[in-house]
């Protein structure tokens, strides 16, 4: 269920160059964050690990190529309480990684294309039911001249569950839960006067499972997507 929230938080980090036209960072957080409690339950979790991420930058014909990656270690652990007590009467201990290379290749000075691949992973440390493997490519448009913008990016994800079992509504299937997730974002911007523009988003996110099941409340398909169009001023 989607829960209010109070989240406590510090971070620590290093920026350097290694190379020439490089850019590096290296950083340690940790989150503490507490739900709002339902019914007699309340939930709550803290979280530290360490973010990575370099970019290299070249020039090919006076534009500006990068390559670089993204990554992080981290782990989280959950407790559940009762809160006419304070006994813990639920515990998780996750921990995830996650790394996403990319290139970014520039068509002209106003239009660019980036390119990545996401690797992500959840370890289940306590009953191991929860872990998950998750991959997919990930392609995103950006253009800007003096008066438009536009944003595009589409994704094609998977994740594959290391030990839910898969049910349609005679039972399990023989197979371990899996998600297909195909994303679409658009967004766009054209200036009308100084202070005015006209924007809008188009978006879209589809889950397909072999959980398929009825009678199930969770690990089902859904379909998002919604279109919205307005006005935006800059005072």
């Amino acid at each position: 269920n989607p829960l209010g929230f109070i989240n406590y938080g510090a971070s620590t980090g290093l920026e350097f160059s290694p190379f020439k036209n490089n850019q590096s960072t290296v950083e340690l957080f940790y989150n503490f964050r507490n739900f709002d409690a339902f019914g007699t339950r309340d939930l709550e979790f803290k979280e530290f690990g360490i973010k990575m991420s370099t970019e290299q930058e070249f020039k090919v014909n006076k534009l500006k190529h990068k390559y670089g990656f993204d990554a992080y270690l981290k782990k989280r652990l959950y407790n559940t309480f009762n809160a006419s007590d304070i006994d813990s009467e639920g515990e998780r201990d996750w921990s995830y990684m996650k790394i996403e290379p990319y290139y970014q290749y520039p068509l002209s000075k106003q239009l660019e294309l980036k390119g990545s691949f996401q690797f992500y992973k959840r370890i289940d440390n306590l009953v191991q039911r929860s872990g998950f493997n998750q991959f997919g490519p990930e392609l995103t448009l950006r253009y800007k001249n003096n008066g438009t913008k536009i944003y595009a990016n589409t994704s094609y994800i998977i994740r594959n569950y290391s030990n839910i079992e898969a049910q349609n509504n005679d039972g399990v299937i023989g197979e371990k839960i899996k998600y297909d997730y195909i994303n679409f974002r658009l967004n766009a911007e054209q200036q009308l006067t100084d202070q005015m523009s006209l924007i809008g988003t188009l978006y879209s996110r589809i889950r397909t499972t072999n959980n398929t099941n009825i009678e199930a409340r969770s690990f089902r398909n859904y379909r998002n997507q919604y279109v919205s169009i307005g006005l935006k001023w800059q005072f």
